[in-house]
């Protein structure tokens, strides 16, 4: 609550007026009159914010021993109407059909009144004063300033002895015992059968203090035994509040409970079943309408709903706990029967923020044994059915549809299986760690352990980081049998698994000979060094001229490295060659001083940049590195598939029959 609030709500008005309807001869007017036991009290609603709250508002009100602490007296809920201001008064005790206890205020002890606004907690309690016209009330219970139990009462028609003394007239009764008749039996408390006569109730006393209804009470206090279901019934017009009853403890940590079934005017709604902890005026469970289940919340939209109360030593809102060691038993069971529709079986929403927050989570702490955090099954033969479906519909962010996660060197995060698992999958069990696993026990060609699509996207990105291993690896154990194969519309690459790479339009293609009746492989030369060519044509002016290289191709190549050039003359002359070759060019002269104009191609070999020194590197020890990374064929226990969990063990409530129907209708 904050200070403005506090401020305003001790200085809140609260006139009491408490007129105790008292005997005639406590009146000095010989009329009696009946005066209602309420309490004038006016106050000034807000919201969390400080901002006054309009409308009919539900308040409950409560009266306490103590400023703080302790649970309450008495307590109320009406539906008040506030103005404009969030000013309202209300009359404390009009739910009640004798209003408030005359007992609270007969005790010369202060009382102190609570108020708690639907929704929010209760504001700092407020001392109830007297009105002054109320203050003799105090002397309501004395006849000449003397307490009833000064005097005893006469019987009409016996003998008396009378004396005056003063204003005072006292009278002795000589003849208390009229005759009685009857039989009774110990410890049951009479009745009166007739005026004069005596016989048994249906209430007993035991020698224990113990009172029982119907049966002599055994270990209770307070028993009802009943011939048949229905052994106590609390009613209340629903026009009202409702009917409840409380509970409360006793002492220090005592506690108060109020069960209710709610009427037309209770906070909590009409036609409701209500308990309410009344220490906090927190409404705890609620039975709505309809059988919809509320925990910490009265207005349940579904079947069963829990709602968390920003309880912050509250691990979780519902916790199943079970430790049946039957195959398919479950802590927490969901069944979806519907046959149409989009249901569910378990769902699970989460809006926070922080870091492992999740909306449903599947733990399995078993050390041995194939066990699961989280199953799920589809026996639907629909399209695109699943047994766990993971969206993330954020716009942006950076989210995930599913996260999966093993911490065991020899783990899977997650395993994909089309139809069944390979035995060449089965093989690599336990191998090694690995994210994604994609296996398929499918024959057909088309089939796919792992597939990724796209249609403006890569279909599939693999990156690392590692001096060791590659980015990816591919094997086939069969012999003389593609390994890979990559390409499109136009060709694709192959590599067998020889190490053979064939691509139609790289390394080695293939040419159509004899009409395309037959397909011939040509082969590209390899060379001991990395080299780079450029072809070109020139043509001499009197002898002599300059070619300038290609600017890109100077720049891929290393042209300030020596680097070759061949010469091919188009026509007769005395020789061609080269000299004052540069990083940017080179001159072609006409051997014995000739001066002819002849044309020529030539053909440029060049060290391509960065690999200069590069000659027939060794590449055993990489092979080897390469060789011992892959994974390893281990032997081991072929997986089991998971089956089918058995559906839980519901018992079917008993049918009743049409005579205790008719029963329960006539109880009721």
């Amino acid at each position: 609550m904050k200070t403005q609030e506090l401020r305003i709500f001790r200085s809140v008005l609260i006139v009491v007026t408490l007129l105790l309807a008292v005997s005639p001869l406590g009146l000095t007017q010989n009329t009696a009159v009946s005066v209602p036991r309420l309490i004038k009290f006016s106050g000034v609603m807000k919201d969390e914010a400080g901002a006054p709250k309009t409308g009919v508002v539900g308040i409950t009100f409560a009266l306490y021993k103590d400023q703080q602490g302790g649970a309450p007296l008495w307590l109320e809920t009406q539906n008040v109407q506030a103005d404009a201001g969030g000013r309202y008064t209300a009359m404390l005790g009009a739910t009640k059909p004798d209003g408030l206890p005359m007992e609270f205020f007969t005790s010369n002890e202060a009382r102190w009144v609570g108020v708690q606004l639907q929704g929010q907690n209760e504001q700092p309690r407020v001392l109830l004063v007297s009105a002054p016209y109320a203050l003799k009330a105090s002397d309501a219970e004395t006849l000449g300033g003397k307490p009833a139990s000064a005097f005893v009462l006469s019987t009409p028609g016996a003998a008396s002895t009378t004396s005056n003394t003063g204003a005072a007239n006292t009278s002795v009764n000589n003849n208390v015992n009229p005759a009685l008749s009857g039989t009774g039996t110990t410890n049951h408390i009479a009745k009166w059968k007739t005026k004069t006569a005596l016989e048994n109730s249906g209430i007993i006393e035991s020698t224990t203090g113990n009172v029982g209804i119907g049966a002599t009470p055994s270990n209770f206090q307070f028993q009802v035994t009943a011939p048949n279901q229905l052994g106590t019934a609390v009613q209340g017009p629903f026009s009202g509040v409702g009917a409840g009853i409380q509970m409360q403890t006793t002492g220090t940590g005592g506690k108060g409970w109020e069960i209710l079934a709610t009427g037309k005017t209770a906070a909590q709604g009409p036609s409701k079943l209500n308990i309410r902890d009344l220490s906090t005026g927190a409404d705890v469970f609620t039975i709505a309408p309809g059988g919809l289940v509320g925990i910490g919340q009265l207005n349940p939209a579904t079947i069963l709903q829990v709602t968390d109360k920003n309880n912050a030593s509250i691990g979780a809102v519902i916790a199943g706990d079970m430790s049946s060691s039957n195959a398919g038993a479950s802590a927490v069971f969901g069944d979806a029967t519907a046959t149409t529709g989009t249901t569910r079986g378990v769902f699970g929403q989460n809006f926070s923020s922080s870091a492992g927050a999740a909306a449903v989570e599947g733990e399995a702490d078993a050390t041995n044994g194939q066990t699961y955090g989280v199953q799920g099954y589809n026996f639907g033969n629909g399209n695109f059915s699943a047994g766990v479906s993971a969206v993330s519909s954020p716009a942006s962010g950076i989210t995930f549809g599913a996260i999966a996660l093993s911490n065991s060197p020899n783990g899977t995060g997650t395993l994909g299986l089309g139809q069944g698992n390979s035995n060449t999958g089965n093989s690599f069990m336990g191998c090694c760690a690995f994210g994604v696993w994609g296996d398929t026990s499918s024959n057909v060609f088309s089939s796919a352990g792992l597939i990724g699509t796209a249609d403006n996207a890569r279909a599939i990105y693999l990156q690392n980081n590692s001096t060791q291993v590659p980015t990816a690896y591919m094997f086939n154990a069969a012999s003389n049998q593609f390994a890979l194969q990559a390409g499109g519309s136009g060709g694709a690459c192959t590599i067998d698994t020889n190490g053979h790479e064939i691509c139609p339009g790289g390394f080695s293609t293939t040419a159509r000979v004899h009409s395309s009746q037959r397909q011939v492989s040509l082969y590209a030369m390899e060379s001991p060094q990395n080299w780079f060519e450029d072809f070109g044509n020139g043509q001499l002016v009197s002898g002599t001229t300059r070619i300038t290289l290609d600017q890109t191709f100077a720049e891929a190549a290393n042209t300030d490295v020596q680097y070759h050039v061949f010469l091919t003359p188009r026509d007769e002359c005395e020789g061609l060659y080269v000299s004052n070759a540069t990083a940017s060019g080179f001159e072609v002269h006409e051997l014995h001083h000739g001066n002819s104009n002849v044309a020529f191609d030539y053909r440029i070999v060049a060290l391509r940049r960065g690999y200069e020194n590069v000659r027939l590197e060794d590449m055993t020890e990489k092979l080897k590195k390469l060789d011992a990374s892959q994974p390893k064929a281990t032997p081991g226990q072929r997986m089991a598939l998971p089956l089918l969990p058995p559906s839980p063990n519901v018992p079917t409530p008993a049918v009743p029959s049409k005579r205790e129907v008719a029963t329960t209708s006539a109880q009721h």
